[in-house]
């Protein structure tokens, strides 16, 4: 059997099509990043602290600290459960591609090899602060 002949033409045609839809996307993707770090100096132009009932409690904050804040506020250590529905509640802004579970775990996991949270139980369910075990 012979081969189809292939018009040369048609290969320049996908790529420029290619290109330039590319070219638009990249486009798209760098005004929506514009647009979102204009909104997130707009946010963090509010300063001060907001009420512990605020739904806007953990706006301004990155996950480590709005964790900190509410184990600080609460004084009971938590599972990664409570803290995802928490910061949720707080109108915490967890990412686009990583799921809230995957943040939250990650934080605490970090912050437990820095000394600033520890698991609270042996079955590492509860997360707590390091300075709760002296207590007694």
């Amino acid at each position: 059997m012979r081969k189809k002949r292939q018009d040369p033409n048609e290969n320049k045609s996908v790529a420029a099509m290619r290109n330039s839809a590319l070219e638009f996307l990249v486009a798209q993707y760098m005004d929506a990043q514009r647009y979102a770090a204009e909104l997130r100096r707009a946010i963090n132009s509010f300063r001060g602290s907001l009420p512990p009932d605020s739904p806007y409690r953990y706006v301004g904050k990155n996950a480590t600290q709005a964790i900190l804040s509410y184990l600080e506020r609460t004084q009971e250590p938590q599972t990664i459960e409570q803290l995802i529905t928490e910061l949720e509640a707080g109108n915490r802004v967890m990412g686009v591609i990583k799921s809230a579970e995957e943040i939250v775990t990650k934080s605490v996991k970090t912050n437990m090899r820095r000394g600033k949270l520890l698991w609270m139980d042996r079955k590492k369910t509860l997360v707590g602060l390091p300075e709760w075990t002296t207590k007694k």
